[in-house]
């Protein structure tokens, strides 16, 4: 009897702390609900703290639910941007930022001015084939004696007066002028490619500013999400502590979780108000002016169109870019600089017309005219040496300016391969992170479900925080990467324009090619070279039967 009781007294004193157990958890967990104002959340559709992230399915689970929906509701980012930096934010699209760099980039006005300083300098020395015009007006006073024809002295005190109208032209310079005028228009040309050039750059470099600054914006959108649910974990682990059913441990951790999340999203507004200083000096408004990405969220854009082959890009290259252009036209500068200093060498004409008005001021004065033709020959400066070094100076100068050519267009087809690869590597990239932040996302979920089942450790759940966040980061740095690349590919093809930018490159390939798998060192020539012999094969092939039959 005594035993009996003995057990019925154990039972009831393990269900009595059995129930006092769930009593404070359930306790614990209708506090921290109260405490952060949440309700049951609807079924998960998006995690909208990840751009570009795609839907994917989740079992319910009641902790992982709350702080979820704590870091998933929405986020007012203007104003806590406002709030954190002191600033009223300025909305702008990318488009917008390209105008307005295109109109006030300073860059682009100083290139300008020295292109428009080239076209007047080509104008100027274009003006040398056309006559000199010009007035002499002379007036002395002669007084004394004066020997006449060196024989007879005559004693004079008059006051000659002389007026002339002068019209002296260079008939012939040994075709200087003509190389002289040459070499301005092609400097001037080279000028004009040199602006298109920076235009170009002008184009990039804002779209490349602001795609750092939306990466930025949305950071923080992450980061705050971030710092709200991990704020909601030590909530929870506070309650729990409190109940008994916790341990100092886990809100320590939880506390330093909450601070590193603090420092991050420090560091982030930081970094969004560099880069908007950095847009805002490079569109050419007022540094200080707050701008704000009008998007609120980002996916991979393509612009250039991925069937385009290697060659089918180094192709379109060599004939869009300006700076080769204004390389070649640098080539045809000095060589014309080159030809005009032979004709030192060559003689010289030139005419000479005048109408003058001649006489004193006591006796009057009478008009004459004259008219005379001038050739003049001098090959023999510094005893024929100066014309004859000046042009092996000049033909050195013409090969440096080839030289330079050549390395120009090795140049840009070595960034063409390099763009070309870097877009499919950030395609890849982006593919693979977008795994990884669903994989880190269900990794978190399944972290609270096994601290609510008592098999898994609080420290769990803060790992696959810091993983989620992270990969959620690397996601988002991943897709404006590949949105950089492309515009980086359009930039190298030498085709960046605004439309370009904005709705992406609308030419297609004169022989499409599937883009490539993996990155391999075998380029698209050699497939094509490949193609066209298996035709050729094919032909023959097809011939033979044709004359069996």
């Amino acid at each position: 009897m005594y035993k009996c009781t003995h057990k019925i007294v154990a039972l009831w004193l393990m269900a009595l702390l059995l129930c006092n157990n769930c009593f404070l958890a359930v306790y614990a967990q209708n506090s921290i609900t109260d405490e952060i104002n949440l309700e049951p959340p609807p079924p998960f559709e998006k995690d909208y703290s990840t751009p570009g992230l795609k839907p994917i399915e989740e079992k319910p689970s009641s902790v992982f639910e709350q702080i979820k929906k704590e870091a998933t509701d929405d986020i007012d980012l203007k104003s806590a941007i406002e709030y954190n930096l002191e600033l009223k934010v300025c909305p702008i699209s990318l488009d917008q930022a390209i105008n307005i760099s295109l109109k006030n980039n300073y860059d682009l006005k100083i290139i300008t001015a020295f292109q428009d300083a080239g076209k007047w300098r080509y104008y100027n020395v274009s003006t040398s084939l056309l006559p000199d015009m010009f007035y002499e007006y002379e007036i002395s006073r002669l007084s004394g004696e004066f020997v006449v024809s060196g024989v007879i002295p005559i004693s004079v005190n008059e006051t000659p007066i002389s007026s002339r109208l002068i019209l002296q032209w260079d008939i012939f310079t040994g075709l200087r002028r003509y190389f002289e005028i040459n070499a301005a228009k092609n400097e001037y040309y080279s000028r004009q490619y040199d602006l298109n050039l920076t235009r170009q750059q002008v184009i990039f470099d804002t779209t490349f500013q602001y795609y750092e600054l939306l990466r930025d914006k949305l950071s923080i959108k992450i980061l705050e999400r971030n710092l709200k649910q991990t704020e909601a974990q030590l909530t929870l682990n506070q309650m729990q502590f409190e109940a008994g059913i916790g341990t100092k441990f886990d809100v320590l951790r939880a506390e330093a979780e909450v601070a590193r999340s603090k420092q991050l999203l420090i560091e982030s507004y930081n970094s969004f108000r560099l880069s908007q200083a950095q847009l805002a000096n490079t569109i050419g408004i007022n540094i200080f002016t707050p701008l704000f990405p009008v998007e609120e969220d980002v996916e991979e854009k393509i612009l250039v169109n991925e069937f385009f082959g290697l060659d089918e890009l180094a192709e379109i290259s060599v004939q869009s870019r300006p700076d080769i252009k204004s390389a070649e036209f640098d080539v045809r500068t000095a060589k014309a600089v080159q030809k005009a200093l032979y004709s030192a060498y060559i003689p010289q004409v030139s005419m000479r017309a005048q109408v003058a008005d001649e006489g004193t001021v006591d006796l009057g004065v009478n008009r004459n005219y004259g008219i005379g033709l001038f050739a003049s020959w001098t090959p023999l400066m510094g005893l024929g040496l100066e014309p004859y070094t000046a042009i092996r100076e000049k033909g050195a100068e013409v090969n440096q300016a080839q030289y330079e050519f050549e390395n120009t267009i090795r140049t840009v087809r070595e960034n063409i391969l390099k763009s070309y690869y870097n877009t499919f590597t950030a395609k890849a990239v982006v593919k693979a992170t977008r795994e990884e932040v669903e994989s880190a996302i269900e990794s978190l979920r399944l972290a609270f479900i096994r601290l609510e089942a008592g098999v898994g450790i609080f420290v769990d759940v803060l790992q696959s925080q810091v993983t989620a966040t992270t990969a959620k980061i690397n996601l988002l740095d991943a897709i404006i990467a590949y949105n950089i690349t492309q515009a980086q590919l359009l930039f190298d093809m030498g085709v960046i324009t605004e439309d370009n930018v904005i709705n992406g490159y609308k030419d297609h390939p004169k022989n499409p090619q599937k883009p490539p798998n993996k990155l391999d060192i075998g380029s698209a020539s050699k497939l094509n070279k490949q193609e066209e012999k298996n035709e050729s094969q094919k032909e023959k092939f097809d011939k033979k039967i044709e004359i069996a039959e």
